[in-house]
């Protein structure tokens, strides 16, 4: 896939919070992530560190219960950090659009999947028959086949997986420039989950669209994301190129992910496991490392003061253990 300098998203020092009993707790903070035209980039942690919301905010779909405390979200280069719902909608589904993590409760199980996929373009001055024919086609290139039957189903006819690829289809209709895919093989088996993400890349690199998938499975992107941002707690811990983040990894968070995955070396061993759980918001540290509590490299200084982020090549760490001198790609 050919990258350009061109930025879709840029997410620079975002901090979100929520008020809980008068207390203000940070859901996500300090976050800098982008996304450049024709990449595939991964947001990878475990549930409820805060990956979906950052999606929200980035389609203008952030609960009103949560306030943007600081920080700034660019989309295709348009300054969206104060867009109300008009600005949203201007480029919702046009610059950018997403795949939400469960397709029967995302689909109207009242209209035929094909008039869902047709009136996303209905509703950007397509024509009715040219929409209804670039539905069929965009049907066609998700791998579906009879799609004149597809068309016409609704969508407690399909099964999972093919219910997955319409709203791959929904979403990409109107050929957006950033497509966020929302762990987008939530419930499929192990088989449907390969092929879905390799229709996502196939069909992204025949439109130009730049990806960002969610999931909290480093083993779902390792062959295929671009670059990886690893995300604990509301806060990115480690980025870089995918390649090198499976393959050198060097945050603990990082490597207790990898040492979870199920590998064919591992046969008759027990499945490591990080320690705990992921903090609730009212229970996260103002100050010291987000991760310290599960951390088995915990040092003193970790509970005190909050690691800065390095950059080192084209990687980022934010880790007491390392310094420049000592970090090599």
């Amino acid at each position: 896939m050919n990258n350009t300098t061109k930025t879709v998203l840029k997410i620079d020092n975002l901090s979100i919070c929520f008020d809980i009993n008068g207390k203000k707790c940070h859901a996500i903070r300090d976050l800098n992530l982008t996304v450049n035209a024709g990449e595939l980039v991964a947001l990878v942690g475990e549930s409820g560190c805060g990956k979906t919301l950052c999606a929200s905010f980035s389609m203008g779909l952030g609960p009103q219960t949560a306030s943007l405390e600081a920080g700034s979200i660019l989309v295709n280069g348009q300054d969206m950090t104060q867009a109300d719902d008009a600005a949203w909608n201007t480029i919702r589904g046009k610059d950018v659009s997403m795949i939400f993590q469960e397709p029967m409760t995302s689909l109207n199980p009242l209209m035929k999947v094909g008039r869902q996929i047709a009136e996303n373009a209905l509703n950007r001055g397509v024509p009715k028959a040219e929409a209804k024919n670039k539905a069929l086609e965009m049907i066609r290139l998700a791998g579906l086949p009879d799609a004149n039957r597809i068309y016409n189903c609704y969508p407690h006819q399909l099964s999972g997986g093919q219910r997955q690829r319409i709203m791959i289809c929904l979403a990409l209709i109107n050929q957006p420039k950033l497509l966020i895919a929302d762990e987008p093989t939530t419930a499929l088996d192990v088989t449907i989950q390969a092929q879905v993400l390799e229709i996502i890349r196939e069909m992204c690199t025949k439109t130009g669209t730049a990806v960002l998938i969610i999931t909290h499975d480093l083993g779902v992107v390792s062959h295929l994301c671009d670059r990886t941002y690893v995300m604990y707690a509301g806060s990115i811990v480690e980025s870089g190129p995918t390649a090198q983040i499976i393959q050198h990894p060097k945050h603990p968070y990082t490597k207790g992910l990898l040492a979870c995955l199920p590998d064919i070396s591992k046969k008759g061993q027990r499945l490591e496991n990080i320690k705990h759980s992921v903090p609730p918001l009212e229970k996260r540290p103002e100050v010291g490392c987000i991760y310290a509590n599960r951390c088995n490299e915990c040092m003193d200084c970790c509970t005190q003061i909050t690691p800065q982020r390095i950059a080192f090549g084209q990687r980022e760490i934010a880790c007491h253990k390392y310094t420049l001198d000592n970090l090599e790609e």
